[in-house]
């Protein structure tokens, strides 16, 4: 009652079959990865108009603030 063992024709397409599998599914990985990166992008661009907005906008209020204590020492 030997087993029969798979010969290495069958064991390299079983092989074959595994491997494309796999490289199907991690082509899909990589399509959601970019797809992501690609909207992790967008937040960072719009998070960056942000705070440069911000930061001028406390640059132009620091610059009012020390114009008017100026103006008003003299």
């Amino acid at each position: 009652m030997a087993e029969e063992q798979p010969s290495k024709h069958e064991k390299i397409m079983e092989l074959d079959a595994r491997q494309r599998e796999h490289e199907a599914m991690c082509e899909e990985r990589w399509k959601t990865c970019f797809n992501r990166l690609g909207t992790l992008d967008d937040g960072v661009s719009r998070l960056e108009t942000i705070l440069i907005g911000v930061t001028g906008t406390i640059i132009a209020g620091g610059a009012s603030v020390l114009l008017t204590i100026l103006m008003m020492h003299q």
